[in-house]
């Protein structure tokens, strides 16, 4: 139930901010909506503490000698 909370959180909030920005910017509401969600995934693949990119980077850094 977290995670479902969460991701209509996410979603929401993206959707919201990106309709925002596209008003401003006269840009295409569905591409900047894209856009952030996009950016939001590759931070979350980035820094996930356990699966993300840096925290194996370090899990291996530290197992080999």
């Amino acid at each position: 139930p977290t995670v479902i909370m969460l991701s209509v959180a996410i979603g929401t909030l993206s959707c919201a901010l990106g309709a925002y920005i596209s008003y401003f910017t006269n840009g295409a509401t569905g591409g900047v909506i894209i856009c952030l969600q996009t950016l939001l995934f590759l931070t979350a693949f980035l820094f996930a503490p356990k699966h993300g990119l840096i925290a194996a980077k370090r899990r291996a850094q530290s197992v080999s000698p």
